[in-house]
């Protein structure tokens, strides 16, 4: 019986699990599918695009209070969290439950927390100023 292995590039070479078939990837480094509510706010170059998610979540557009620009959304799939829309007044969207996340004050002294699962399953607690950073510099 011949067995096939995953192959992938791993932090230790390549992956060795064993897979069903030939050229097949694992569970840890299968190519998931792109949800749709998210392939539906991308355009044709992949950016994300802010006027179909404020018509699909029915939001309104906020502004700053100290300097009145409007606020800012980005996509967070640069950082493995695809399902997660970050906005550059701390606001935090989900896709996975389509609602405005509100987290905690608990775990990073003044600034807010959220507790985030990545495109592979896995839960991270992240801070506000922590995500904004990655996604906006």
């Amino acid at each position: 019986m011949v067995k096939f292995r995953c192959g992938a590039d791993a932090k230790r070479g390549a992956c060795k699990r064993i897979v069903k078939a030939e050229r097949a990837k694992c569970y840890q480094h299968k190519v998931k599918e792109r949800d749709p509510a998210i392939a539906g706010l991308t355009d044709e170059n992949d950016n994300f695009d802010v006027d179909k998610f404020f018509q699909l979540t029915e939001m309104k557009q906020e502004y700053c209070s100290i300097c009145k620009k409007p606020e800012e959304w980005r996509s967070m799939k640069h950082c493995c969290f695809e399902m997660y829309v970050l906005s550059s007044l701390g606001r935090l969207w989900t896709f996975r439950e389509n609602r405005l996340l509100k987290g905690s004050n608990k775990d990073a002294g003044r600034y807010r927390t959220f507790h985030l699962t990545d495109d592979n399953e896995i839960q991270h607690r992240k801070g506000i100023h922590t995500l904004q950073g990655s996604v906006y510099f």
